[in-house]
């Protein structure tokens, strides 16, 4: 991967003026305030929903996608067949989905959220927003900093 200075990020405007190194150093803290949020969203919020980030994903796209199969799950989340399946079979369990059989291929099944499912969903959000912006309003440290820094520079054009 190369960058030259007259290449643009698509819609932002602004010349790439990083070298390839600095880029991939961009990458690396950008995974890792990811994967710190993450982790704190799992410890504060999904735990006590009894929920993994894997779940939360597929929930988070079935209420969102409706409906939709688990092969359109596994490639947008790139979480493996199983681990999918697992989760749907949990989501099933809790009443949050149900399976519809595909009009005209009954062999793939379509997920919907249940009304019990939409309302959890909605809850969880509330929660998981409330638990993301507690972190990074009040930082202690090195890595949540990096964190708030990285995700502000994502998500502001």
């Amino acid at each position: 991967m190369t960058a030259d200075a007259t290449s643009t990020p698509s819609g932002s405007g602004r010349p790439l003026t990083d070298t390839p190194d600095e880029l991939l150093h961009h990458v690396a803290v950008l995974c890792r305030a990811a994967n710190h949020l993450r982790r704190h969203l799992e410890h504060t919020v999904l735990r006590d929903a009894r929920l993994t980030w894997a779940s939360y994903d597929v929930l988070q796209l079935a209420t969102g996608r409706r409906p939709v199969d688990a092969r359109t799950i596994t490639e947008v989340t790139g979480l493996a067949k199983a681990t999918v399946t697992l989760a749907v079979k949990d989501l099933i369990a809790r009443q949050l989905i149900r399976r519809l059989p595909r009009a005209g291929d009954h062999r793939y099944w379509l997920l919907q959220p249940t009304a019990a499912g939409l309302q959890f969903h909605r809850d969880l959000r509330t929660r998981l927003t409330a638990a993301l912006s507690e972190l990074l309003d009040h930082a202690t440290d090195a890595a949540q900093h990096d964190a708030g820094i990285a995700l502000h520079r994502i998500s502001k054009p």
